[in-house]
């Protein structure tokens, strides 16, 4: 048994029970799950079905679709693909998981940190409970709240090590988030505008436009202050900037013993 708990199409949590079973077209052949210390007979361990599970994971967010599959459906060659680590390209991936919207990076970083070849690199059953994947928008939102109040913190012990870690990754984020946010749809020239004319903070977030620091202050600011009607507050812009979240998350985590930050990082 792997587990019983799963998701469905949408992303969301779907209790499995004890009897799922996927029907693959080649008679539940199991040679499409297992890990490769299974394939290979060799002692195994829980991680195997951390493996199993990430796996299956992909099959169901992608409505039918293997990860370790490169070509044609056939459970031999994806079992050889396994053992050799062989599977689909992050662009195929990102592709295949479109379904999953503005959570697809999100799955992908969680089934790669699953499907690693090596048992003892892949994540704990525990550890998987705290993964981005699972937040809600409530939670993404004081994620992005709690990020920027590190950075004030820090701000005022005059150091940079937080910024300089944030900005290390904004290019695979955005390019120019300010020109970005213009396509979101039905309000981005509006709410382009609104922002060029705020007096206290509009002029800095137009010339900090390459900047991620500055993204997440103006989605911290806007989501506090209600300046203008956008949700739930983070929604619009995890669609806009898929990447966001994940990429934050994984940044951060040089820094999850902080006090703020460790809730997002517990494994129990």
């Amino acid at each position: 048994m792997v587990s019983r708990i799963f998701m469905n199409r949408n992303c969301k949590p779907l209790d499995l029970g004890s009897n799922y079973s996927i029907q693959s077209g080649q008679n539940n052949d199991q040679l499409a799950w297992l890990a490769p210390e299974v394939e290979r007979d060799s002692e195994y361990t829980t991680a195997a079905d951390i493996f199993s599970l990430g796996c299956l994971y992909y099959y169901t967010l992608t409505n039918g679709k293997f990860l370790f599959c490169t070509g044609k459906v056939d459970p031999m060659t994806i079992q050889q693909n396994i053992i050799a680590d062989r599977k689909k390209s992050e662009d195929e991936q990102a592709k295949e998981l479109l379904e999953c919207k503005n959570d697809r990076y999100s799955s992908m970083d969680l089934i790669s940190n699953m499907v690693r070849a090596k048992p003892d690199e892949r994540q704990t059953a525990q550890s998987l409970k705290s993964h981005p994947m699972f937040w809600e928008a409530d939670r993404k939102m004081r994620f992005v709240k709690v990020v920027r109040a590190v950075q004030d913190e820090e701000e005022r012990h005059k150091s940079k090590i937080v910024e300089n870690a944030l900005e290390s990754v904004a290019s695979n984020v955005f390019v120019d988030w300010f020109i970005e946010i213009e396509d979101i749809p039905k309000i981005g020239i509006d709410f382009v505008n609104h922002i060029r004319t705020n007096n206290y903070l509009g002029k800095h977030y137009v010339n900090n436009s390459k900047k991620l620091t500055y993204l997440i202050r103006m989605i911290r600011n806007y989501g506090e202050h209600k300046h203008f009607n956008l949700g739930d507050g983070i929604t619009i812009f995890t669609e806009q900037f898929p990447k966001l979240i994940i990429e934050v998350y994984k940044v951060m985590a040089t820094f999850k013993t902080n006090n703020k930050l460790e809730k997002f990082y517990l494994e129990d």
